[in-house]
């Protein structure tokens, strides 16, 4: 091999990893009265605790059951979490927060922003803000506002 050969050998290529996806039980019986939602192989909702809290309290209790309020990262995730609308009866604090005006935001569990869930002409852009399921996606609003919430414990 001359010099220039082994050059182009030794240079760096690309390349792509294969591996298998998980694969997750169709079922896992939560502890009542939390649902388990297959694709995150999570277990939601507000446990015992039905009281209105602000963003920050609904957190604290959330990692007190071992979980942290629920992130969103697909469509899917978006409408399984409306779909939780009808059993809270109320609009409830998620994961989302912002403490630069709206201009950046992260989820509570430090998961990746990988999917944008806001309803049109939000987020508003206020001072700071806290996310709030608003029916087909999610609105912000003052974190010290008082809301029910929904926990997310991974499995």
């Amino acid at each position: 091999m001359d010099d220039g050969q082994l050059k182009i050998a030794l240079k760096p290529k690309p390349y792509v990893c294969k591996s298998a996806k998980p694969v997750y039980p169709a079922f896992v019986n939560c502890t009542w009265p939390l649902i388990y939602y297959q694709p995150t192989h999570s277990c939601y909702g507000d446990g015992t605790e039905r009281k209105f809290k602000t963003w920050a309290l609904s957190e604290d209790y959330c990692i007190s059951v071992g979980g942290h309020s629920a992130s969103i990262h697909s469509h899917g995730e978006q409408v399984f979490l409306s779909s939780l609308l009808m059993i809270s009866d109320s609009n409830f604090w998620i994961g989302a927060s912002s403490n630069d005006g709206g201009v950046t935001w992260k989820w509570s569990d430090n998961s990746k922003w990988d999917y944008n869930p806001w309803v049109s002409n939000f987020p508003s852009r206020k001072l700071s803000g806290c996310g709030i399921n608003w029916g087909s996606g999610i609105i912000d609003t003052n974190c010290s506002d008082t809301r029910t919430l929904i926990c997310q414990i991974k499995l």
